[in-house]
């Protein structure tokens, strides 16, 4: 409409009169850094997103303004201040020094909001060149740690896998049967006319045989392309959304769930039923789905009710406590076996929020507040090492 092609016109004048603006800040990097800190970080990225040209002309001096930030953050974490008195030091780290790197321990929330502004690669810690000071059994115990790297500043980030590798949400195709999809892709295979007797001899053995050989090739093909589409590649920026978390543990008639805020925990509720037999070690549930087991002891019929209560009291703890959950943008579960029924199944409070689980891939004991804080700890603490010959530059 012409109202539309005005309003462009509009912007385009804009836009021209904006650049001896950009090409006196692209010459001069001094006072685009000045502005850059006069703005921030969040106001800076806004300046990129002025234009295409605004972008490719200040995006440098945008990374290496950061870059320079992330270094002076470090650099407080690590080295007394000479104006301070002796004890004053108070907000210093502990940190691991190693002949290339020194490396700090600390809560993925306390890093700084620009942390997420640098582009960090995901790097392979088979890879030759990975930095063999990473090896050790503090960074690489459980394989549950993810290897990033800023290649500006040559600063490593260290993170539990849980809390932003989507790979890890829980399928829900692999519970259910999926009947309908396997149908949808069988009837494609059917209709198509590659598999079809122009190209096969249906009468001939070794013809038959040669489009089964195909067949399973084109399901193998689909199969990848499915899963490469549903594949999202782990990210550092995806930390900026994990303002609550949510932590679940269900597992041998102990059930705890915990919901937290950076450091503060603002609820948790847990329940305990006697569902295993102690002697034996099996839990009742799974006894029963045995073939041709029958038994009817008082032990066992207690059990049996005690499966009941636990689930109908998961389920009341769950609804109660709904409106919290939904403010929760990722919730981490440990529920072997059958206990991921409770949350994830069709009856459940929780099935609503089936796309935000995610297993949480750290080792757990029994279900309580105590594993919950200890486990909540350990996910959410990074590593972040710095190279001692930038370091060193940069004093």
């Amino acid at each position: 409409t012409q109202s539309t092609w005005g309003s462009i016109r509009q912007k385009q004048k804009e836009m021209e009169s904006a650049l001896p603006f950009l090409r006196f800040l692209a010459n001069n990097e001094s006072t685009t850094i000045k502005l850059f800190e006069m703005l921030g970080s969040t106001d800076s990225i806004n300046v990129l997103l002025l234009s295409k040209s605004f972008h490719q002309n200040l995006k440098p001096i945008f990374t290496n303004f950061i870059v320079h930030k992330l270094r002076h953050w470090f650099f407080r974490k690590t080295i007394p201040s000479p104006n301070k008195k002796k004890g004053n030091n108070k907000n210093l780290s502990k940190f691991l020094e190693t002949d290339n790197f020194r490396i700090i321990k600390t809560p993925f929330f306390t890093l700084p909001n620009f942390t997420t502004n640098l582009e960090w690669e995901l790097v392979d810690s088979k890879a030759k060149d990975f930095p063999s000071e990473f090896l050790i059994e503090k960074f690489t115990k459980e394989n549950n740690t993810l290897f990033f790297k800023n290649l500006q500043s040559g600063f490593y980030l260290m993170i539990n896998r849980s809390l932003i590798d989507p790979r890890l949400n829980l399928d829900l195709t692999k519970m259910d049967d999926n009947e309908e999809e396997e149908k949808e892709v069988y009837s494609d295979l059917y209709h198509d006319d590659k598999f079809g007797p122009k190209n096969f001899d249906f009468t001939d053995l070794g013809s038959l045989l040669a489009r089964q050989r195909e067949i399973h090739k084109a399901l193998k093909e689909k199969s990848a392309k499915l899963d490469a589409d549903k594949l999202v590649i782990p990210k550092v920026e995806f930390l900026s959304d994990l303002n609550q978390i949510t932590l679940i543990m269900c597992h041998g008639g102990n059930f705890a769930i915990g919901t937290f805020q950076k450091e503060k925990c603002i609820f948790h509720k847990s329940d305990h039923k006697y569902v295993v037999r102690k002697k034996a070690g099996q839990r009742q549930l799974n006894r029963d789905s045995n073939a041709g087991s029958n038994i009817q002891s008082m032990g066992s019929t207690i059990r049996r009710e005690n499966e009941k209560k636990h689930q109908i009291n998961i389920d009341s703890i769950l609804t109660e406590h709904l409106g919290s959950l939904q403010a929760t943008k990722l919730i981490l579960l440990h529920a072997p076996g059958v206990n991921k029924f409770f949350f994830l199944d069709k009856g459940s409070p929780t099935h609503i929020l089936k796309d935000r689980f995610r297993s949480l891939f750290i080792q757990t004991k029994k279900a309580n507040y105590t594993e919950l804080e200890k486990a909540y700890k350990a996910l959410t603490k990074v590593y972040i090492a710095c190279p001692i010959e930038k370091e060193k530059l940069d004093l």
